[in-house]
């Protein structure tokens, strides 16, 4: 479900080479990198403080309007359910050092080695009606494993597309956007700042982690050349895991929310809450005091909003009285603020300015379809 996307290039293009103009204050590397001679990690040092520029990584590049790796060793990899931006196209990649690995695990995030660099780069379809075409890249997000823990910190393309920077500031870029329903919206597209990761990526007592590197959303498979093959046996052979069952197989695969054939609407519906809100619904997430978890794992029906009062909704609830209301998508609070755009109401309360109403109704249908009724409320 591909979204169109017009805006103008011009607009766009002026935003991000003014943003690339902007002082940066993160670990400078003068090195220039190129395509046929760097090293991913260049000297290492970005463990201590990220690079300025993200050629200095040698992870990716952009070619015919595509985000390419620059090392056999970089690997992409795509997620079963991803977290929704404003319908940006998105390209994943990870590296480990040479002899770094982390141990296979079937359950939480995958305990990657100190020196991983992770990029996630943002992008929407040049062509409206070509959304496989060529794209111009909006940042590359980079997460590196440091002395101390995870940094994190976005990069902005130039209107080249030669070279991204780094804008720890971060950055907001008016985009229009007409979804896969034909309903046109504006999008503030936001370019997260650093002390924005923590929102999404903070998991108490850890400032920062990784939330998509987990086995059930990496199950898939990919064509690394050869046709498709199991992602989590390909990380296997590159040495980013150790453990991987001889047949590639990982845990239950986490459903893709808009493929039917991956599960139901209820098991769809919770893939995608564990995509977009989990991280903060969770034990350890930012939103733990309010007693909502919505991980794809969770089998509590109170903690998972049903007939469950919100602790403290304020204008976000309007006048109803619980989370979810089972077969009344209407009365649930939960569907009032996937459907809201307004910051002090809409969730996640970032990471995106449009409603993503082709997974709002799936929402919706799995609300209605739930049993059961609710006490009278407020």
């Amino acid at each position: 479900m591909s979204a169109r996307i017009a805006f103008s290039l011009a607009l766009l293009g002026s935003a991000l080479l003014s943003s690339a103009a902007m002082s940066c204050s993160s670990k400078s590397n003068s090195t220039t990198t190129s395509s046929a001679t760097c090293t991913p990690g260049a000297d290492g040092s970005y463990v201590n403080g990220l690079y300025d520029s993200l050629s200095d990584y040698c992870m990716v590049d952009i070619e015919n309007g595509q985000v390419r790796p620059l090392s056999e060793r970089v690997v992409p990899y795509s997620l079963a359910t991803p977290l929704f931006s404003d319908y940006a196209v998105k390209y994943r990649t990870v590296w480990t050092p040479p002899g770094q690995s982390a141990p296979y695990s079937a359950t939480g995030q995958l305990d990657l080695p100190k020196g991983t660099i992770i990029t996630k780069s943002f992008g929407f379809p040049i062509d409206p009606a070509a959304p496989d075409g060529a794209i111009r890249w909006v940042e590359t997000r980079i997460m590196a494993r440091g002395e101390t823990g995870w940094l994190a910190s976005s990069y902005l393309w130039n209107d080249a597309q030669t070279e991204a920077t780094n804008q720890p500031g971060g950055k907001v870029i008016p985009l229009d956007i007409t979804g896969t329903d034909g309903v046109k919206q504006h999008a503030t597209y936001l370019v997260p700042s650093t002390t924005q990761c923590p929102k999404c990526h903070g998991q108490e007592p850890v400032k920062l982690l990784p939330i998509g590197t987990r086995a059930d959303q990496l199950t898939g498979s990919m064509d690394y050349g050869h046709g498709p093959e199991s992602q989590l046996t390909h990380w296997q052979t590159e040495g980013i895991l150790t453990g991987v069952a001889a047949d590639g197989t990982g845990p239950t695969p986490l459903p893709t929310w808009n493929d039917p054939n991956t599960g139901d609407v209820a098991s769809r519906a919770r893939a995608y809450l564990d995509a977009n809100c989990a991280y903060c619904h969770s034990e350890h997430g930012e939103a733990r005091t309010t007693g909502l978890f919505l991980a794809f794992t969770e089998t509590d029906p109170l903690r998972l909003g049903i007939c469950k009062a919100p602790v403290a909704a304020g204008r976000a609830s309007t006048t109803n009285s619980f989370d979810v209301v089972p077969g009344k998508p209407d009365e649930s609070i939960l569907i009032h603020r996937v459907e809201a755009t307004e910051a002090s109401i809409a969730m996640p309360e970032i990471g995106r300015s449009t409603i993503h109403h082709e997974a709002a109704t799936l929402l919706r249908q799995w609300v209605s379809g739930l049993p059961g009724t609710c006490p009278a409320g407020k």
